[in-house]
Protein backbone atom coordinates (compact mmCIF):
# COMPACT_ATOMS: atom_id res chain seq x y z
CA UNK A 1 0.00 0.00 0.00
CA UNK A 2 1.84 3.44 -1.52
CA UNK A 3 -0.06 5.48 1.72
CA UNK A 4 1.20 4.82 4.82
CA UNK A 5 -0.81 5.14 8.57
CA UNK A 6 -2.14 8.10 8.90
CA UNK A 7 -1.49 10.03 12.14
CA UNK A 8 -2.29 14.04 12.43
CA UNK A 9 -2.85 16.05 14.73
CA UNK A 10 -2.86 19.14 13.27
CA UNK A 11 -5.81 21.96 14.13
CA UNK A 12 -8.92 21.30 10.91
CA UNK A 13 -10.14 23.66 8.92
CA UNK A 14 -13.03 22.77 6.83
CA UNK A 15 -13.15 22.50 3.03
CA UNK A 16 -16.13 21.95 1.20
CA UNK A 17 -15.41 20.78 -2.09
CA UNK A 18 -17.15 18.71 -4.91
CA UNK A 19 -16.16 15.57 -7.03
CA UNK A 20 -17.01 13.09 -9.65
CA UNK A 21 -18.71 10.33 -8.50
CA UNK A 22 -16.73 8.20 -10.01
CA UNK A 23 -13.67 9.36 -8.04
CA UNK A 24 -15.83 8.98 -4.75
CA UNK A 25 -16.61 5.48 -5.56
CA UNK A 26 -12.92 4.71 -5.86
CA UNK A 27 -12.17 7.02 -2.48
CA UNK A 28 -14.81 4.96 -0.80
CA UNK A 29 -12.84 1.61 -2.47
CA UNK A 30 -9.30 2.67 -1.12
CA UNK A 31 -10.55 3.58 2.08
CA UNK A 32 -12.12 0.12 2.85
CA UNK A 33 -8.49 -1.02 1.43
CA UNK A 34 -6.98 1.05 4.10
CA UNK A 35 -9.25 -0.08 6.52
CA UNK A 36 -7.99 -3.69 5.82
CA UNK A 37 -4.76 -3.79 5.64
CA UNK A 38 -4.34 -1.61 8.79
CA UNK A 39 -7.45 -2.43 10.77
CA UNK A 40 -8.04 1.00 11.42
CA UNK A 41 -11.13 3.10 10.81
CA UNK A 42 -10.38 6.64 8.87
CA UNK A 43 -12.69 8.98 7.61
CA UNK A 44 -12.74 10.24 4.01
CA UNK A 45 -11.40 13.92 4.74
CA UNK A 46 -8.44 11.97 6.97
CA UNK A 47 -7.56 9.76 3.37
CA UNK A 48 -8.17 12.84 1.10
CA UNK A 49 -5.56 14.90 2.96
CA UNK A 50 -3.11 12.08 3.75
CA UNK A 51 -3.29 11.43 -0.02
CA UNK A 52 -2.72 14.92 -1.12
CA UNK A 53 -0.09 15.36 1.21
CA UNK A 54 1.99 12.04 -0.17
CA UNK A 55 1.07 13.79 -3.58
CA UNK A 56 2.44 16.96 -2.90
CA UNK A 57 5.41 15.36 -0.78
CA UNK A 58 6.74 13.37 -4.29
CA UNK A 59 6.32 16.39 -6.26
CA UNK A 60 9.96 17.47 -6.77
CA UNK A 61 9.12 20.80 -8.55
CA UNK A 62 6.89 21.77 -5.60
CA UNK A 63 8.96 21.01 -2.91
CA UNK A 64 12.09 22.88 -4.82
CA UNK A 65 9.47 25.64 -5.38
CA UNK A 66 8.41 25.90 -1.41
CA UNK A 67 12.56 25.71 -0.68
CA UNK A 68 13.00 28.41 -2.90
CA UNK A 69 9.90 30.30 -1.08
CA UNK A 70 12.01 30.24 2.73
CA UNK A 71 14.55 31.56 1.49
CA UNK A 72 13.35 33.86 -0.32
CA UNK A 73 10.47 35.11 2.20
CA UNK A 74 7.19 35.56 2.12
CA UNK A 75 6.67 37.44 -1.01
CA UNK A 76 8.95 35.11 -3.21
CA UNK A 77 8.35 31.71 -4.76
CA UNK A 78 4.97 32.53 -6.18
CA UNK A 79 5.22 29.92 -9.69
CA UNK A 80 3.31 31.94 -12.56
Amino acid sequence: MKLGRVTNNDPIKRLSLGMHVSMISQLEQYQKFYQGTYGDEITPGHLVESILKKFFESDREFQKQLESAKATGPAGGTHK
